[in-house]
């Protein structure tokens, strides 16, 4: 991938914009995503693309597999690409043939948004390479590579990246959601180390984005730091800010049982995990990942368990000095459940995370809240700590037929507050924590009760907070009757800004993920230049 990096650097540093071919085909009408597939498509596939699979093929079962199989879509046809021109030429197959195209890099997806029906699917997994440049501390990374990837080269520099919990995870998705992690509270999200942007827009056009850019190159360079992927076009390079790599790594973890310690527990939530006033005295090297599950006796009886899992990346010596935060926190529960590791490097730490699927192919319906400051005050975190802890000990008959846990995110304020303005919403930005309900299971015959008891539970969540992260949340669909404005919940005040500029850059909407910008527009008026 080295040398497929290189030459990529070469086409691109030669090109500011080029101008897609000329096509005589008829103009454009975008497909309705829920509607028949066009006409004369599925002929149209045989030798159009080299290693075009279409779903009526064998191999096609083995093509761009969602990481939540519940919302795995099925589009027409998937396209592998390998680089810039590839992508230009599938575009210009999906505009002649006027289809939908989604994106999918490495399928880290809970809701399905890089798989979807009846669309023709961009496969960009071979387009993986990191090249860092130790002497500005940046790195050139294609749009499947995964984080561990670029931790790994950026190791021997001394420098890491701002990523994020699990290094599976790609960074297309992630740094065009905003993306949080370990390090977020001191470097901010990953969205704020983008240096540089190439696209590829539905016309075919290349173009080269950073803070410089104007105009619609501009908007473009706002909106892929926080707007959504697969919605503006097709990244196939990322400029990235990378940082020097923190001396003093501690890792600590637990399991702490609800039987003997719910007391404890309820503190810890309250006087810190839901207290804005304990984030903003804790050091911003500390971030985690707490969660809250539970377990069915063999009697019937129900269980809970509080596991902390938290790390420090900084430069202090000795983070979990007598009088801190953190220690007065870890200080509720018996040392013997607890464990504390000074690791190496930050990297050790992702590379331990390499080695778990962190529930790669289970079924998962998952929600969330972005809690802020305002939101935890005046009582807000007490109550919030009642309802997580009443959600773990239900015992009613939809409960007892799930297996649910609830997640935390540790990993904002600081930071991440503290950075020039993206298109995160600033819900996001504000927030201090973020949860939400993982319920997870195997077999598709229990999807229905499944997803409605994780959609009850997202919406009584939705009460704690007024602002969701799309990345981390599945079938937000099922709650269209309580959270009909989904437009404000994920992007904020940023949303009509949003939407011009995907009508600027794509006006026949051949991008599309569904609760994404412009997801609700079925088709553009012509006025706003349909025909291509």
């Amino acid at each position: 991938m080295a040398g497929a990096a290189l030459l990529l650097g070469a086409f691109v540093a030669t090109v500011k914009r080029r101008e897609a071919p000329a096509l005589a085909v008829a103009p454009y009408v975008a497909a309705d995503p829920l509607g028949e597939a066009p006409l004369g498509y599925a002929t149209a596939l045989g030798g159009a693309l080299a290693g075009m699979v279409a779903r009526t093929d064998a191999a096609f079962a083995d093509t761009c597999v969602a990481r939540n199989p519940a919302r795995q879509g099925t589009p027409l046809a998937v396209a592998p690409v390998a680089g810039v021109d590839d992508v230009v030429a599938a575009l210009a197959f999906a505009r002649a043939n006027r289809v939908r195209v989604t994106v999918f890099s490495t399928g880290h997806d809970y809701d399905g948004k890089s798989t979807g029906d009846d669309a023709l699917t961009l496969d960009l997994s071979a387009m993986r390479w990191v090249d860092v440049d130790p002497a500005h501390k940046t790195a050139r990374v294609g749009p499947a590579t995964r984080w561990l990837e670029v931790f790994e080269a950026a190791a021997p520099h001394g420098l890491v990246p701002v990523s994020g919990y699990d290094s599976s995870v790609g960074v297309s998705g992630f740094l065009m959601g905003g993306g949080h992690g370990a390090l977020s509270r001191a470097r901010g999200l990953g969205c704020d180390q983008v240096l540089g942007v190439t696209l590829v827009t539905a016309d075919g056009a290349i173009r080269s984005l950073s803070a410089a850019s104007e105009g619609l190159d501009g908007e473009l360079f706002w909106a892929l730091r926080g707007g959504g992927g697969g919605t503006f076009g097709v990244v196939t390079e990322w400029l990235l800010r990378l940082h020097d790599a923190p001396r003093d790594v501690v890792q600590v973890t637990g399991v702490v049982g609800f039987k003997e310690k719910e007391a404890e527990v309820r503190r810890a939530l309250t006087g810190a995990i839901h207290n804005a006033s304990w984030w903003r005295a804790l050091d911003r090297g500390w971030s985690g990942w707490p969660s809250l599950s539970r377990y069915v006796r063999p009697d019937g009886t129900v269980g809970g368990v509080f596991q902390p899992l938290f790390i420090y990346s900084g430069d202090d010596a000795d983070p979990l000095a007598a009088g801190t935060p953190m220690r007065d926190m870890l200080d509720l529960f018996p040392s013997d459940l607890l464990n504390v590791t000074r690791l190496p490097s930050l990297l050790a730490f992702e590379e331990h995370l390499g080695s778990i699927r962190n529930g790669e192919g289970v079924r998962q319906a998952i929600g969330n809240i972005f809690a802020s400051a305002a939101d935890l005050n005046d009582g807000g975190g007490e109550r919030l700590t009642d309802f997580v802890v009443g959600e773990i000990k239900r015992t009613d008959a939809a409960a007892m037929a799930a297996d649910y846990n609830v997640w935390y995110n540790t990993v904002l304020g600081g930071a991440v507050a503290e950075q020039p303005p993206t298109a995160v919403s600033p819900g996001f930005r504000e927030s201090v924590i973020e949860l939400g309900p993982n319920v997870h299971w195997f077999d598709a015959a229990d999807d229905a009760p499944n997803t409605a008891f994780g959609a009850q539970f997202s919406r009584e969540l939705n009460a704690f907070g007024s602002t969701s992260y799309f990345n981390e949340w599945s079938a937000p669909d099922a709650l269209d009757d309580v959270f009909a404005d989904w437009r404000t919940r994920f992007f904020g005040p940023h949303y009509d800004r949003l939407l011009a500029a995907k009508r600027a850059a794509d006006p026949c909407g051949v991008f599309w993920v569904h609760h994404g910008v412009g997801s609700d527009v079925r088709a553009y008026d012509a006025r706003n230049g349909c025909a291509y």
